[in-house]
């Protein structure tokens, strides 16, 4: 399993998405997350784009997947902030 899909488990995981729910959140079939998920097919574009929008901080795993950087490794952990979060911190 690649770091993408192993973070995209756990943010999963955290926020008690079923694959379903997070298949409809990505915009994919979830018999299509099914398979990427497994291993059986390879992420689409439309796979990567979703994971993009519903996801925008795991852009650079993204884009460490397509360019081939199986090296890449956090400057910082990856934290998935809420809108309210993100509004809080702009408004202080």
């Amino acid at each position: 399993m690649t770091l993408l899909m192993t973070t995209l488990s756990e943010y999963q995981e955290n926020e008690g998405l079923s694959d379903q729910a997070l298949s409809i959140k990505i915009g994919i079939s979830n018999s299509s997350y099914s398979r990427i998920k497994r291993g059986i097919r390879k992420p689409t574009v439309k796979f990567y784009s979703g994971v993009g929008r519903a996801f925008p901080e795991l852009k650079p795993l993204i884009d460490a997947e397509i360019y081939g950087k199986t090296n890449y490794t956090h400057t910082e952990p990856i934290t998935h902030k809420t809108f309210m979060t993100k509004f809080r911190e702009v408004f202080k």
